[in-house]
């Protein structure tokens, strides 16, 4: 993430724009740039956001994508700092960064909300699949048997079996989601 940010620098940023991590190995990152004045400045910093977050998770799927089978999350935010001379500078940037956070952890609470409702009605709607794969006895190559695998519904995050238990597991929904994919793996 720190290299594609600075990779925007010059791009999206300005090169004397600033990037900042929040900790040595952390996952939150600051970026200050500037803006020029003017009464479209919030709207222009809103579209920044919008390009710096589609653009990371590009850079993140196009590196992690094989890796990992569930979407990344990139949550941005932004705040305009207003020059006070009545504030200390550190004030400023303090109350700035607090509203930046509260709008991105917003988006992931959004996010959340949303995976939630999908998880429930897969529950409600009985949405999962089952397939099957083969046990062989290596030595005779003689077919065993079977083995019931569970996904979520395609295209959605819970297609990733990873995720589907993991949520359940999550929110004391185990036992809900084991009898269903009991049941789904029985009909077949």
């Amino acid at each position: 993430t720190g290299k594609a940010l600075r990779r925007m620098l010059g791009t999206v940023f300005a090169t004397e724009d600033f990037v900042a991590v929040n900790r040595a190995g952390g996952s939150d990152f600051y970026v200050f740039t500037t803006m020029e004045p003017g009464e479209d400045a919030l709207s222009r910093l809103q579209r920044k956001a919008r390009q710096v977050e589609e653009s990371l998770r590009g850079s993140l799927e196009e590196a992690f994508g094989s890796r990992i089978h569930k979407r990344i999350g990139v949550f941005v935010g932004y705040s305009v700092i207003h020059s006070n001379p009545q504030m200390r500078v550190e004030r400023l940037v303090y109350r700035a960064l607090r509203q930046a956070i509260a709008i991105a952890t917003t988006k992931e609470e959004e996010r959340q909300s949303l995976l939630r409702e999908t998880f429930q009605e897969i529950l409600r709607k009985r949405r999962v699949r089952t397939v099957y794969q083969p046990i062989f006895d290596l030595n005779t190559m003689e077919l065993h048997g079977h083995e019931a695998l569970t996904r979520g519904p395609l295209d959605t995050a819970f297609e990733s079996p990873e995720l589907l238990f993991q949520f359940a597991g999550d929110h004391e929904a185990t036992w809900e989601l084991e009898q269903l994919c009991l049941e789904s793996s029985a009909r077949k």
